[in-house]
């Protein structure tokens, strides 16, 4: 009988459930009117579809909030709005400005409400809902329960936008990007998202409609609400559950804030599109504390309280339900007594302070004589009031809830008083981070525009984020502003007061690089008495100044500045009242605000003024370019003890100046890091520039025959033995050039601007004469990333303002440089296609040891055995075996690299180079990462890293581009970076030693290669015996001494020496020789194997075919079909030049043919 009677309960409370159900769908659909068929229609459609069915229900039911607003201003508005938003040379600011212009209350008065129930058509519907459908089946939405679809990814409409099918329009835009991320969990699929959105915060005005949703694909800048939107269109549209909540007011702050949670793993997760953060934690940090917080619903909910009807407007909202709990702890406050009043309710609330007033944001529902508050924010203070009949009344004192949770109450002893001083009215975080954001700055003040002799005042501490006053006394005409390198400079004011207290006006100057903004609209901010604006650079800019020219020189009495700040300091002249609450604001008094003056050291000093003048200024620079100038010193002041083609006295000279330049960094370095950080770069600059321009005054000598060249074929080399490097060397020295000429263009022209037009001027007149292809387009590509750092916001000017006529100049540009190239090409046909060749030969040799490569001085030898191994196999063209040869280098570093060390040593390498290269750019060195930039472009067809002058280069300019981001004012780094100077010190100490005997063997090698020139092989072998040891490495002598024995017919020993030779050599001759002296002592089967290695190692040359033939007519090893092929090919075979000694040999090859050996 029990289990009976629960059933019948059961049954009931079923039936009551569907036909209150059944009776408000039924309202709603009496509501529709004559749109009744319309929706009917849609529920006929999902009849065999019971789970569409009851989502079209639940749709249909809560549909009688859901309305669209509209005037005729509207189109109007809208057609302005997307206009603006779709150009993308508008900036933030003038968004702004356009909305400041047309939101006018009486724009948007008499709006016409259309409600969905009577507009909506069963089309639009039924598409809707099959596509929310489709989109449930996500892997981030599947799991979802029916319930949780309809609220969380199902709902059509989401305010009082114009109804538009916008899960189409985003499933177009946005679900290509989620089929990508099918198989990811949804934190990431946020990160690709976070950054498709652009973000800029708007307040839109409460009585302008919300944004229609095709509008929203493009926004840029808008309010919180139009964000949130924004997110839940996106994230539905794909299958992402979402939810869109708010707080009605901040417990600490004006105003509240709405944002969108994605739910997963029965979570939520806080995000704000347009405002990219980790996944989660859009509202955790900050100085922002949540009061409560409030879920928007498309469902009926009933309301927060059912039972009353005389409540606040925001608790009559039926499609809101409270999460507080959801994102922080809280705690249930009891109110266990109340103010004596006529108000009989059965609910009191509670309220936080706004700008002006209190705000409500919780209810309590009555318990005894007091109420109890249930889920309340921590760490905030509340108002208990009551409420009736539109107005409010204070219950009890304020409530304060620490941040344990502990409950006491704020009850004014108005006996007893205490003085305060007040410097500013609300303390946000925001100041915080701009007062830090200023520390390390400076201002320099001089009466020259070159800010020689100049006093410095550095800011190294500030306690409050208002003006800031210092006494100067002293007579200037120019003053700037330095900000911290990573810093936008945001300097809200800066003002120089004269000996009368006048304030001084001028010309503002500086070099401010704003993102997108004018960069002199943005510097004038720093002088146009607005303290909430401040001028602003990009982050990267490390050269950044602002600064005042006053036109004269003036005695200032005082330098005064404001940081960048939200004006809740206490400003001068403003009167200001304190109030306290009493059941209601009352005031302690009343005060005149006056700036609190800062005083230099020694009185509570927040300032550091330090008097330099140029001696201490430029005595640093000095000091440290003594070892810089060392260490590039070998480009132009080696030694000429050895022919220009030898280069082991110019290591010996890089590796001995190398020893001294290192040790005085190391000291530098220890002593003063700070200063070695900041003048570096421009040390190395201009060293270079010195270097570079004596390079082209001696080229332009050489070219109108003042002085003589290194080189017999060649009458430019500047003092390098050919005009590649020499070329490669100026062009590497143009960007610094370039760089240093642009910096002080828009300046006055003073010594160093003349210095840097001369030496790029000089580089320009000679660098053509070099006729090197890899130098010119070096040159050309670091002038483009020069000019187009120093440009850069010109040129996004230009392409926002004009994109037509900017992609019509890439397209002809493109198209030039197309037809420039292939002009090159070319120009030197076979030596262009040479160097392809060898390209491809030296990758198959990196294949043979790509690990640990072969060794630096076997690189030729390796090239050479990749080379015979590739003609070897027969697959090779005629222009192949035309172009082939044997060089000493592969003229592409990159592949050289690989071959001797491995890819893994390049790809360090190369890492090294552009983190260099990266940290330069973002540090502002233009000019040195230009260097670097040419360098590397050079060095992909040619051999740079073979010339010390390079090398030097290239480690000096890796050391200056990387020093201002080094912690050298850490104790621990500066030692461990100068104990690393010093052991590079003594390394090259070592290397300098084993050089010299190398340059004494070198110059004993030269003495003694006249003998073997001059056919004296004895006394050459003689010599070349008591220094082979120190030139085992050397190819050349290697092969002179091999040959050398071979003509005193000593085989065996020339061997030997030959094959090692081939250790460090490609040369084909060496095979050819080991090939005579395997014949000469009978080995014919060995020698005919030789001579084949060099027949593969260069099908070209003919000589080995020759020597080919000679063997197949000796008489123990005659083999006539050979001869004759040999024969054969030695006169028919195209030679690359034809020369007597090709003459010969084709005569002595017919003699051989007529030979026929005696049985």
């Amino acid at each position: 009988m029990k289990y009976c009677i629960v059933s019948i309960m059961i049954i009931c409370s079923s039936f009551l459930s569907v036909s209150c159900t059944d009776k408000a769908l039924e309202d709603s659909l009496k509501l529709s009117g004559e749109n009744r068929a319309e929706l009917e229609r849609v529920l006929l459609h999902y009849k065999d579809n019971p789970k569409k069915k009851k989502a079209a229900e639940f749709l249909i039911r809560n549909m009688k909030w859901c309305h669209a607003e509209d005037s005729p201003f509207m189109d109007i508005y809208y057609k302005q709005v997307d206009r603006l938003q779709a150009n993308d040379s508008i900036y933030a600011e003038e968004m702004i400005a356009f909305y400041d212009s047309i939101y006018k209350p009486e724009w948007f008065q008499n709006m016409t409400v259309t409600f969905d129930l009577c507009t909506m058509k069963a089309d639009y519907l039924i598409d809707h809902i099959d596509r929310a459908f489709q989109a449930w089946q996500s892997p981030w939405a599947k799991a979802l329960s029916l319930d949780e679809f309809c609220e969380y990814i199902l709902p059509h409409r989401l305010g009082n936008e114009p109804l538009e099918p916008w899960m189409a329009m985003y499933q177009k835009t946005f679900k290509s990007v989620a089929d990508t991320m099918y198989n990811r969990k949804v934190d990431e699929l946020y990160e690709v998202i976070s950054w498709m959105v652009v973000g800029h915060r708007y307040y839109t005005p409460s009585y302008v409609p919300d944004l229609r949703p095709s509008y929203l694909l493009g926004i840029k800048v808008g309010a919180c609400q139009a964000y949130t939107a924004l997110g839940r269109y996106i994230y539905r549209s794909i299958g992402v559950p979402v939810v869109s909540d708010f707080t009605p007011n901040w417990a600490n702050h004006a105003m509240g804030h709405e944002w969108i949670s994605i739910m997963a793993d029965g979570k939520c997760y806080p995000i704000m599109p347009g405002s990219p953060c980790r996944f989660g934690n859009h509202i955790k940090g900050g100085s922002y504390r949540m009061s409560k917080a409030y879920r928007n619903t498309y469902g009926d909910q009933g309301g927060l309280i059912k039972d009353e009807e005389d409540i606040p407007p925001f608790f009559k909202n039926r499609r809101i339900i409270d999460v507080t709990n959801q994102y922080i702890e809280t705690t249930d406050v009891e109110l266990a007594d109340c103010f004596d009043t006529e108000t009989n309710t059965h609910y009191a609330y509670l309220s936080v302070f706004d700008l002006r007033d209190w705000k409500v944001v919780a209810y309590g529902a009555k318990k005894g004589a007091g109420y109890v508050f249930k889920d309340m924010a921590r760490n905030a203070v509340y108002l208990p009031v009551f409420y009736s009949k539109g107005n409010y009344t204070p219950a009890y004192y304020p409530v304060k809830v620490d941040e344990k949770g502990r409950v006491s109450y704020l009850n004014p002893d108005v006996k007893h008083k205490r003085r305060v001083v007040l410097t500013r009215k609300f303390m946000d975080m925001n100041p915080k981070k701009w007062i830090k954001a200023i520390i390390g700055g400076y201002f320099v003040l001089s009466r020259e525009a070159a800010f020689a002799n100049a006093d410095t005042i550095h800011i190294d501490l500030l306690k409050e984020c208002n003006y800031q006053t210092v006494t100067l006394n002293k007579a200037y005409r120019y003053m700037k502003y330095v900000p911290p390198v990573k810093t936008e400079g945001n300097m809200a004011e800066i003002e120089l007061y004269d000996e009368k207290g006048q304030k001084l006006a001028g010309k503002v100057i500086g070099n401010y690089r704003p993102e997108r903004m004018d960069a002199m609209e943005t510097m004038k901010r720093a002088f146009d008495g607005h303290v909430l604006s401040s001028p602003k650079t990009v982050k990267t800019q490390t050269d950044a100044w602002v600064g005042l020219d006053l036109g004269r020189v003036v005695s200032v009495s005082k330098l005064v500045y404001l940081p960048r700040n939200d004006d809740n300091f206490i400003k001068e002249g403003e009167l200001y009242e304190l109030f306290y609450w009493d059941r209601e604001w009352k005031s302690l008094g009343r005060q005149v605000g006056s700036r609190q003056l800062q005083y230099i050291r020694g009185r509570e000093t927040s300032l550091v003024v330090e008097m330099e003048n140029k001696w201490s200024k430029y005595g640093m620079a000095l000091v440290a370019g003594i070892p810089v100038a060392l260490c590039l010193s070998v480009v132009c002041c080696g030694t000429s003890s050895l022919p220009a083609d030898i280069l082991e006295d110019d290591w010996r000279w890089m590796y001995g100046c190398g020893v001294l330049s290192l040790a005085g960094l190391a000291l530098l370095v220890l002593l003063f890091p700070k200063r070695v950080k900041e003048c570096l770069s421009a040390v190395v600059s201009w060293v270079f520039i010195l270097y570079g321009g004596i390079e082209a005054v001696w080229g332009i000598r050489q070219v109108y025959g003042f002085t003589y060249s290194n080189h017999s074929l060649y009458a430019l080399t500047g003092s390098f033995y050919n005009p590649g490097p020499y070329s490669g060397y100026l062009a590497m020295i143009f960007p610094v050039c370039l760089h240093e000429w642009l910096e002080r263009k828009e300046h006055k022209k003073t010594v160093p601007y003349y210095i840097a037009i001369a030496g790029m001027l000089l580089i320009l007149c000679v660098l053509p004469a070099g006729m090197s292809r890899s130098a010119w387009i070096a040159a050309a590509v670091s002038f483009i990333y020069v000019c187009g750092m120093h440009y850069k916001m010109e040129i996004q000017h230009y392409i926002r303002h004009h994109r037509k006529q900017a992609v019509s100049f890439a397209i002809v540009t493109f198209i030039l440089g197309g037809i420039a190239l292939g002009g090159i090409y070319q120009m030197k046909k076979d030596s262009a296609d040479g160097r392809l060749f060898m390209w491809k030969i030296a990758a198959q040799a990196v294949s043979e040891h790509p690990w640990t490569g072969c060794g630096w001085n076997s690189v030729p030898a390796a090239y050479g055995q990749a080379q015979e191994n590739y003609f070897a196999a027969g697959n090779y063209t005629a222009t192949e075996e035309l172009v082939a040869g044997a060089p000493e280098y592969v003229f592409n570093e990159y592949l050289q690299v690989a071959i001797a060390w491995g890819i893994p040593v390049l790809c360090i390498g190369l890492l090294i180079l552009g983190g260099s290269m990266y940290i330069g750019h973002k540090q502002g060195i233009y000019g040195l990462c230009g260097a670097l930039l040419s360098l590397a472009v050079f060095a992909f067809s040619s051999y740079p890293l073979q010339f010390p002058a390079f090398v030097s280069a290239l480690i000096i300019s890796v050391l200056a581009c990387s020093s201002r981001v080094l912690p050298l004012e850490k104790v621990w780094f500066r030692l461990l970076f100068t104990i690393l100077l010093l052991i590079g010190s003594y390394g090259c100490f070592c290397k300098y030693q084993q050089k010299s005997k190398t340059v004494e063997a070198c110059k004993q090698w030269t003495k003694s290669r006249m003998f073997y020139h001059s056919g004296a092989y004895q006394q050459a072998v003689e010599s070349y015996a008591e220094i082979q040891k120190e030139m085992k490495g050397n190819a050349r002598f290697m092969f002179e001494y091999g040959h050398a024995l071979h003509k005193l017919h000593k085989p065996e020993i020339s061997n030997k020496v030959l094959k090692e030779a081939l250790k460090v050599s490609g040369d084909p001759m060496i095979l050819n020789i080991i090939g005579k002296n395997e014949q000469e002592m009978k080995h014919y089967d060995s020698a005919e194997y030789w001579f084949m290695r060099a027949v593969h190692r260069l099908p070209g040359r003919i000589y080995p075919y020759y020597l080919l033939a000679h063997l197949y007519a000796e008489p123990a090893f005659y083999q006539c079909d050979k001869l004759e092929q040999m024969v054969q090919t030695v006169l028919e075979k195209e030679p690359k030049v034809q020369s007597t000694a090709i003459k010969q040999m084709r005569r002595k090859a017919r003699e051989l043919l007529k030979k026929v050996p005696e049985n």
